[in-house]
């Protein structure tokens, strides 16, 4: 499969949808995901799959998550949240890795991926390496499964809210320049006790604040 090189960086894989990612793409990359992840824990790997709120997101989420069944793992659909949910989405629910549809602070036409495995960011040779299984297509193939957790958000908030605590009450103005941190940004600050002021608190993956 012939893929640009260029969208394979440091700490992810980002480009432009359409022209450089595609669902086929996507698809792609969680073969090679999940071959990299048999080989680093030698079983069938469970992959916690999340995504932000562009429009792009969902078709490349289903990607992500059909590559990882035909390669042989278990995708589990954890939904709409910002990165570091996806990241406690895979503690929480004991997974061996985890991959994010985002394209962090980047215009709506751009997307990505953001992964990890193994307890650790998938970054520099490791992400190269993904790179040339792609181009070779020597991924695994097997007989996966897939499954939807909706748990993880208000998981994420209670967890954040059981270990902190405000010393004193706070005015706090949130402007989710309607991020996916809308989500739960908000109520999570007012489950701490702060009063809040939110700015463009609707979830809009086309930005338009």
């Amino acid at each position: 499969m012939q893929v640009p090189h260029s969208i394979f960086r440091e700490y992810d894989v980002r480009g432009i949808v359409g022209s450089q990612l595609t669902p086929a793409f996507a698809k792609a990359l969680g073969r090679a995901y999940t071959t990299a992840a048999r080989a680093a824990i030698g079983r069938d790997p469970v992959i916690a799959v999340g995504r932000d709120n562009r429009p792009s997101g969902r078709e490349l989420s289903a990607g992500i998550r059909r590559g990882i069944v035909l390669s042989g793992g278990t995708a589990i659909d954890v939904g709409e949240m910002p990165t570091p949910a996806l990241y406690f989405a895979v503690e929480a629910l004991g997974t061996d890795g985890g991959i994010q549809v985002t394209g962090s602070h980047n215009p709506p036409e751009f997307n990505g991926f953001k992964m990890v495995l193994a307890g650790g960011a998938l970054h520099g040779e490791a992400i190269q390496a993904l790179y040339e299984t792609i181009m070779l297509e020597r991924w695994d193939s097997g007989s996966g499964q897939e499954r939807v957790d909706g748990s993880i958000l208000p998981r994420y908030k209670d967890a954040i809210v059981a270990r902190h605590r405000l010393a004193r009450p706070v005015k706090v103005v949130v402007d989710c320049g309607n991020g996916v941190s809308a989500l739960i940004a908000i109520e999570t600050l007012q489950a701490l006790g702060a009063e809040v002021v939110p700015l463009f608190a609707e979830s809009d993956g086309t930005f338009p604040n």
